[in-house]
């Protein structure tokens, strides 16, 4: 079984989490699947201490993102066609629902974190993502603002960064947090609030 949310997590809050003043980063290579996928709602497992998967659910997963200074890399390896080859129609559907849902949580793991999803087929792939994400992570910039409202109250601040159209490169992207929890001194950065 997968518990992909729970590895996340247990990074993002007992391996980064204690890391302050430099730059975090988290690379997962996975299917996307978590094994605890309910599939059309109904549960694959009733039994939440028997079944396989994570016991962190995923919106769950999205607040310790959001209070985490780390930058997401979803790679996702795509064998959904290894997986439905052995199934019978229903067997191979609940399997493309499955990765239908692992690639839109993939997705949004990587753009609430400011990182970038990258989907490969193949592992002779792989050696280019990583060259793309380790040329990312040399060219971050980092940007500081003083906020209106100074008060550290646990609340949640949308911040929003545009970029002006270069003349020389045409449009510029900028890939961003949209915010972040002006969470108090005292308060640990993987405590849900």
């Amino acid at each position: 079984s997968t518990a992909l949310y729970d590895a996340i997590g247990y990074a993002l809050a007992e391996v980064l989490g204690p890391v302050r003043g430099q730059r975090n980063a988290l690379v997962v290579l996975t299917d996307g699947r978590d094994s605890s996928f309910a599939y059309q709602g109904t549960p694959l497992w009733n039994d939440p201490l028997r079944r396989p998967g994570s016991f962190l659910r995923f919106q769950d997963l999205i607040l310790g993102v959001l209070q985490s200074d780390a930058l997401i890399y979803p790679i996702m390896f795509e064998n959904e066609a290894e997986l439905a080859a052995t199934l019978h129609e229903s067997g191979r559907e609940q399997v493309r629902a499955a990765t239908r849902v692992a690639e839109e949580h993939l997705r949004q793991l990587a753009d609430l974190s400011g990182g970038r999803f990258y989907r490969v087929r193949d592992v002779s792939q792989l050696e280019g993502v990583y060259e793309q994400i380790a040329a990312d992570l040399r060219t971050i910039y980092s940007l500081a603002y003083t906020p209106a409202r100074a008060e550290r109250d646990g609340s949640w601040r949308s911040v929003r960064v545009e970029v002006q159209p270069d003349k020389d490169r045409g449009f510029l992207t900028a890939r961003t947090r949209a915010g972040y929890y002006a969470l108090r001194r005292d308060a640990s950065p993987s405590s849900p609030r």
